[in-house]
Formats: C-alpha cells, structure tokens, sequence
C-alpha cells in the first residue's frame, strides 16, 4: 500500500506508519475542530501522478499551511554531509519553515541504562532557558526522544523512538519536515527501510521550530557536563532541502 484517504475526524492530519501515508481530511465546515486554536477550516489540492502523491493544504483565507511530496527522495546517508563536532557552531541549514532536515546518527549505546538524558543533538537560542529542540536519549531503556520546545514558560511536546540496545551499536536517521505538522517527526533505520512518524501527542510539529544559531552534539547546551553521551564513538551527517508543493531540491555545503 502507497498511501490511503479517510475523513470525518474534524482535522487534518498526516502522518506515516511503515512508509504507507495516513492523510485525514475532515470539517466540512463545522465550527468544532480539534484543537480548536490548531486546527482550521481547510481544503486539500492533491495530485497523484509518475512521480508520486503531492499536496497543499489551503485555510479559508487562501494561505497554504501545509505540504507534502510523497515519497520523500534523499540520497544515500553516506553522501550526506560530514559535520564536525564541534560545540557550537552557525547552523546556516538550520530549522526553519519550508526547510527540511534530516540527521544520520550512528555510535555504540552506553553500557547500562542508569535513567538520565543523554544528548544526541541539540539547537537553542542566546538566552534560552529551555532549548527549542533536544534529541537524545531517556530512561534505563535508553529510547530515542525528540523534544521541541518552541515557546518561553511553556512545556516541551516529545516524540518517542525506538530503544537503543545497551553496548550495541546504534544507526537511526532522523527527518523533520515542516509541511507535516505532529507527523512530521520521522525515522528510519537504514536508507532502505520505511519511514515512520515517531510516536507523540502534539497538535503541532516542526513547523513551529525557530531558526536555530547554535548547535552542540553529544551534550546539552550548557556544555560538556549537561546531559552529555554516555556512550562511544558517536558520529552524525545532516541533509537538508526546501521544500515547497512545487519542488523538492537537495542542497548541500552548509556545516553544523
């Protein structure tokens, strides 16, 4: 199955389990949508063609708030850029609306699980309290976590992965995508297995990220003591791309 269509959920949403797209479109006009403050009156342009399934969700003023061109096309991950970890640095390729990024992390998970955050890779603000996005690692389990935080005082949204095996070698590419609100947090294994939504319960989703100017990876914002990598080896390429309903261009050069 490539993608399927339901309705009747008074709100539009896609997300993506095992590479097949759920897209809901739904209102009809109903004043009641869920969340009322995220969700809005929408129509849907769709085109399914050769080259796949595309669309662009439009408000009832007319302003697109939503895209996507399926299936996602990224070159191999060992073609993606090689970042220096260093702790901080401009992120010219960044989060920003109708950029996506993706990030290939690989290592070996630490031994046990003692419980406490370890950072894979994080983007903040000067000043920030709270970094807008934090991906790492949390609990005995070790599992994968996504958090974006995009507003001042108000408590972070999450998204789960898959558990990394203690003392083994890990791989997981990571993708967010602007254009899919909640479902727009994705991950994969290898270059060819299927993308899938991580697991959350946000009504939004990266597209509320800001542009980030300084990155760290393997510890937290505040240095090499905050929630650092407990475990070896950790190594990480980005990939980064517009996007619009029209086009999907890769573009390379920019360094974390």
């Amino acid at each position: 199955m490539f993608a399927y269509l339901c309705s009747h959920l008074l709100a539009f949403d896609v997300q993506v389990h095992a590479g097949v797209l759920q897209i809901v479109t739904a209102g009809a006009g109903t004043a009641h949508r869920m969340p009322p403050e995220t969700e809005y009156l929408h129509c849907v342009q769709l085109a399914v063609d050769a080259d796949g399934l595309r669309y662009q969700v439009l408000d009832d003023q007319g302003q697109r708030r939503e895209w996507l061109r399926w299936p996602l096309r990224l070159p191999p991950a060992y073609d993606w850029l090689h970042t220096v970890p260093t702790s901080t640095s401009p992120a010219e390729h960044g989060t920003a609306p109708e950029r996506l990024v993706a990030w290939y992390f690989a290592g070996r998970a630490a031994a046990d699980g003692r419980g406490e955050p370890q950072t894979l890779l994080t983007g903040w603000l000067p000043g920030a309290g709270l970094a807008p996005l934090w991906v790492g690692v949390e609990g005995k389990e070790q599992q994968l976590v996504v958090q974006i935080s995009p507003q001042a005082g108000r408590s972070p949204h999450r998204w789960a992965g898959p558990r990394l095996t203690p003392g083994q070698p890990f791989a997981y590419q990571l993708l967010l995508h602007p254009g899919m609100g909640p479902g727009g947090v994705l991950g994969r294994s290898t270059d060819t297995a299927p993308w899938s939504t991580l697991a959350g319960a946000s009504p939004w989703g990266p597209e509320r990220l800001p542009w980030l100017p300084h990155w760290a990876m393997g510890h937290g914002q505040r240095g090499p003591q905050d929630r650092p990598f407990r475990g070896q080896e950790l190594r990480m390429t980005t990939w980064r791309a517009t996007c619009r309903f029209e086009e999907l261009s890769a573009l390379h050069g920019a360094q974390l």
